[in-house]
């Protein structure tokens, strides 16, 4: 991974994992960043990256595109079957 150290990631990732799970478990995402010390919005990003990577906080943006150069058409269906809310996009 590259700007991170090693330990670094791994502490970020079993901390992801987490939170992911917690949201899973039914906690709210204000509860689980007064928990981590981090803002809803981190957390909602967090939770993000690991639906579309399911689970695998890292492996979303990798996983993610791939998908959207394979089948841009359907890109937009497939988000929302993983769970992810999208914006309609006027353009």
């Amino acid at each position: 991974m590259q700007g991170i150290d090693e330990q670094s990631a791994k502490d970020f990732l079993d901390r992801n994992k987490s939170i992911y799970n917690l949201y899973k478990d039914g906690n709210t995402m204000e509860q689980i960043g007064e928990k981590f010390g981090v803002s809803k919005q981190r957390v909602h990003q967090i939770i993000r990256r690991c639906k579309i990577g399911e689970g695998h906080y890292y492996d979303a943006h990798r996983i993610e595109t791939d998908k959207k150069e394979q089948d841009p058409a359907n890109f937009d269906s497939w988000l929302k079957d993983k769970g992810v809310k999208t914006i309609k996009r006027n353009f």
